[in-house]
């Protein structure tokens, strides 16, 4: 619970119960105990009265507390709205009230279209026609039952179409989201991208299902079939849905909001809007996360923004100092962080060890990433992080070294079916590399084809662009051509 609520729960309930509930009590046993699970409550209460009671009041706590948290939200819930509205309607008409229940269930029927929520405006048809079937003349109940028919199944429609968008947006993300890179077959990319639905943005019955469109083609365009300026437009859409149709969607879609924020300052660097980074951070950290959960995905979402955003500052003792900063936080969240948000912080910690020249640094942090689980369950992350052990294990002068991480990096690479440009080149450079006769030496005409090479393929699309920027080579050869290619 965030301290908003923890202190609303607390004056409602000392007001309710006039310092009677001991369940306040048990609240505040837990909460001044945190995330510490282990250590049993019987040591921190002497009375064994209210050891007696826990199980009781164990049960009326998570009850108060719903509620407390039900009243807290409603204003900026529209769904916990309706539902307290319904809760009238049903009150009002048990008391044979019909025509004070109507009044509500008009109030009800026109903020749940107003935010599109389908489910309940099929609930509130099933009221209407209780309320028909009880007020109005026979014939005339007829007519208004028909229309009534007719209203909810076409809600049931809009759900049934917003079911089928959310279907192939999952079917995208579980292939994109373990990898972080597109590793499907040609026939899960053909059963996504020609489905009907992807046919025509009219083809969105509502504006989460418009938005879940825009959304599963910046999928396409960002990881499928690269094309980062379709994708950027995408996801800009995405973005421009939640913040211009209404406050609530913003609020009950918080979690998907936040991530199509993170996604548009993902593809920036690619098209040089470097400044939509610090745009979509600023956006991030204006967000009053509703749970403590959802403060970590915010948190995580801007620890990796920032981290990307480090690619394209000055490198200077300030940035060396902010690196260790987050170093250090995200060491100490990494139980709330989700995995692959951390395998891209650790990633970018390294990156930035390295294209500093902090190859001590680097290497730490590459051999962490490399023998921990979590962080190699994002792909992407660790095809990063073995690209960066080629470029140092060069560094220590190792030929034997070297010769083995270029054969188990080229494995890696392939397992996504296709070499990136960028590693076709670096394996090749530092195949040749191998082969001189005065390892480590690079003779100069090697190094200028290479550099060559690498600014060709900065320059080929926005794809390779970003992935030159961020690779940290550049800084790397730069390094080379100073001090004399040792």
């Amino acid at each position: 619970m965030t301290q908003s609520e923890k202190r609303y729960f607390k004056l409602n309930a000392q007001h309710n119960q006039k310092g009677k509930g001991n369940y306040i009590l048990l609240f505040d046993l837990i909460d001044k105990r945190g995330t510490d699970r282990r250590t049993p409550l019987s040591r921190d209460v002497s009375s064994q009265v209210f050891l007696r009671q826990l199980p009781t009041l164990r049960h009326t706590l998570y009850e108060q507390l719903l509620r407390s948290l039900a009243s807290f939200h409603k204003k900026s819930s529209a769904s916990l709205q309706i539902r307290d509205l319904l809760d009238q309607v049903e009150v009002l008409a048990m008391k044979g009230m019909y025509d004070e229940a109507g009044k509500i269930l008009k109030k009800s029927q026109k903020l749940a279209s107003q935010y599109e929520k389908h489910e309940f405006l099929i609930a509130i048809a099933k009221w209407d026609e209780a309320l028909v079937d009880i007020q109005v003349e026979e014939g005339e109940s007829e007519a208004r039952i028909q229309e009534l028919l007719k209203l909810k199944v076409r809600s049931f429609e809009v759900l049934e179409n917003l079911s089928q968008y959310k279907s192939l947006y999952f079917k995208l993300a579980h292939v994109v989201s373990h990898w972080g890179i597109f590793a499907g077959t040609e026939r899960e990319t053909t059963a996504v991208s020609q489905h009907p639905l992807l046919a025509d943005p009219s083809n969105a019955l509502s504006t989460e299902a418009l938005i879940y469109y825009n959304y599963i083609w910046y999928g396409i365009h960002g990881y499928v079939d690269p094309d980062i300026p379709k994708a950027r437009a995408y996801i800009q859409k995405t973005v421009a849905l939640f913040e211009h149709t209404h406050p609530g969607w913003i609020y009950e879609n918080q979690a998907l909001y936040i991530k199509a924020l993170y996604h548009m300052g993902l593809v920036a660097p690619a098209v040089d809007a470097y400044q939509t980074i610090n745009e979509t951070l600023e956006k991030i950290q204006t967000i009053e996360a509703r749970s403590e959960n959802m403060e970590w995905i915010r948190q995580g979402r801007i620890m990796v923004l920032t981290g990307l955003s480090w690619n394209f500052r000055e490198k200077n003792e300030q940035l060396l100092a902010e690196v260790e900063s987050m170093a250090r936080q995200v060491e100490g969240a990494r139980k709330f962080l989700p995995s692959s948000i951390q395998s891209l912080i650790y990633r970018h910690i390294s990156a930035i060890y390295f294209s500093m020249g902090k190859y001590r640094e680097a290497q730490a942090y590459c051999h962490f990433f490399l023998n921990d689980k979590v962080l190699r369950t994002r792909f992407d992350g660790t095809l990063h992080i073995k690209y960066l052990t080629i470029l140092l294990h060069y560094e220590s002068g190792d030929h034997a070294l070297l010769t083995s991480t270029l054969s188990s990096a080229e494995t890696m690479f392939r397992k996504k079916g296709k070499l990136y440009p960028l590693e076709e080149a670096t394996l090749r450079f530092f195949k040749k590399v191998l082969k001189g006769k005065n390892f480590p030496e690079i003779p100069e005409r090697l190094l200028t084809e290479f550099t060559m090479d690498i600014e060709n393929i900065a320059y080929s699309n926005s794809s390779d662009k970003i992935m030159v920027r961020v690779s940290g080579i550049r800084e790397w050869i730069k390094t080379k051509t100073e001090t004399g290619n040792q």
